[in-house]
């Protein structure tokens, strides 16, 4: 039975240094804001200080619920 999706919004994960450590973030954060499921997931970096080498990932993607 298919269900209609009713919301949908931005989720991050948390700042981490590997990439499957954000995206286990995400999936944390978007389980605790109410999401039934993350689409579209895809991963940044942001420089965490003025050491050119020295980054931090964070994933991204859109939040789904259904009614």
């Amino acid at each position: 039975m298919n269900r209609p999706v009713t919301n949908s919004w931005v989720v991050w994960g948390d700042q981490q240094v590997f990439p499957g450590e954000a995206f286990s973030s995400l999936s944390v954060n978007a389980a605790n804001v109410g999401a039934s499921e993350v689409i579209g997931a895809r991963l940044t970096s942001i420089q965490k200080g003025v050491d050119a080498g020295s980054w931090y990932v964070v994933a991204y993607g859109t939040a789904i619920s259904y009614g």
